[in-house]
């Protein structure tokens, strides 16, 4: 089987040692069950990004484009691979210009085509708001799912509003996102007990966000939840691991709510080095508006932590209430203290919570289980399309 992927994330082009993240490895793994993966993925000219061969039969095509003109070059150089390639399926990484893209090179040349979700983003009112463009993004999206031959989504809440649009259900897929947690299980003891005892007082309890400082995550929920907590139990620290547009104003509103010495900002921490601040950590909080999965609780329960996270979709397909730990409302800093504060004052629970968060995404989210799922997708996509 030849799969081309159309997307957007660049890092699958770039050197192994700039990237944060395993998205190259996934990429990799993904070619070892077909004949050929091509990968579009749009990129800005600065970068001066090359084709890159991952593997023997996975390569990467970036766009190096202007911004105005990165989808139209993806467009472009699809185009080529199609020409020159006999592909069985076109899969996009999401379903707005990705998904665009995607149909088009459907329509030209009768290629089979798969859409995957990566977010709970169609009619998700917090994302609809954040940007104008969204409103039209939503518009677009809506049609191009109706379009393709196949739906990837990542939890059973976006499989409930797939089904709503109409879409058969034996064309919706309900496949995770694909979660090393072998990797993610390996730490080292000394670095973990090093990170305790640079964050913490001897009787404080360490908690740990990590993922995008993104406006979709709410951190500042989580900086309003963490004033809460500190003036019940002063020896608490939170660190946040990541970075991005939102990080000056997030370290301004930690500086204002007085929480500069509770509150550390680590910046992008290697993917190799991230499972060790899993293993430091005593939970792990998610305060996020909306989630397509939450893969972070995926590799915080792998290092045995319970979890905290909205009451979104993703999350509830992770989170199992009150027994690996606990969903609270979205925006409710008030909720999201009192179950940190519960976890803080009962270590017991949050050892017991975290036993059962591993035992339960092992079962759940078994990596090779999910790539045997997405290639029967991959499968049934083509005779679906035919």
């Amino acid at each position: 089987m030849n799969v081309l992927i159309i997307g957007s994330d660049y890092t699958l082009a770039m050197d192994r040692e700039g990237v944060i993240g395993d998205s190259q490895d996934r990429h990799i793994l993904y070619g070892k069950h077909v004949s050929n993966l091509f990968i579009v993925v749009t990129s800005p000219k600065r970068m001066g990004l090359g084709v890159k061969r991952l593997s023997k039969n996975v390569v990467v095509y970036p766009t190096s484009s202007r911004r105005l003109l990165s989808w139209w070059d993806a467009y472009c150089i699809g185009k080529h691979i199609c020409r020159d390639n006999k592909l069985d399926i076109i899969t996009t990484q999401d379903p707005f210009l990705a998904g665009l893209v995607g149909y088009r090179l459907k329509r030209r040349f009768s290629i089979p085509l798969n859409v995957q979700l990566p977010g709970d983003t169609l009619d998700n009112e917090y994302w609809v708001r954040e940007n104008i463009k969204n409103y039209f993004f939503n518009k677009l999206g809506k049609c191009i799912v109706k379009k393709a031959d196949t739906v990837r989504v990542l939890s059973s809440g976006q499989r409930e509003k797939i089904a709503g649009y109409g879409i058969p259900q034996d064309r919706i897929w309900l496949i995770p996102v694909l979660v090393n947690l072998v990797k993610l299980s390996r730490f080292s003891p000394t670095e973990v007990n090093k990170l305790r005892q640079q964050y913490l007082a001897p009787d404080g309890k360490l908690i740990l966000y990590a993922g995008a400082l993104a406006k979709v995550k709410n951190i500042p929920n989580l900086l309003d939840a963490m004033s809460r907590v500190i003036a019940m139990h002063p020896s608490t620290r939170l660190l946040i691991c990541g970075d991005g547009g939102e990080r000056a104003s997030l370290e301004a509103l930690s500086s204002k709510l007085g929480l500069t010495n509770h509150v550390t900002f680590l910046g992008n921490i290697s993917h190799d080095y991230l499972p060790n601040y899993y293993h430091a950590c005593d939970f792990f909080v998610l305060p996020s508006d909306y989630e397509g999965l939450g893969r972070v609780l995926i590799e915080a329960a792998a290092a045995k932590k319970a979890l905290i996270a909205t009451d979104v979709s993703g999350p509830r397909d992770i989170i199992r209430d009150g027994i690996n730990g606990f969903l609270v409302p979205p925006r409710n800093s008030e909720a999201l203290a009192e179950k940190m504060m519960l976890l803080i004052q009962n270590s017991e629970l949050a050892r017991r919570m975290g036993e059962e968060a591993r035992r339960y995404v092992t079962e759940s989210f078994n990596p090779d289980k999910i790539v045997e799922r997405l290639s029967s997708m991959w499968h049934e996509t083509v005779k679906l399309g035919k």
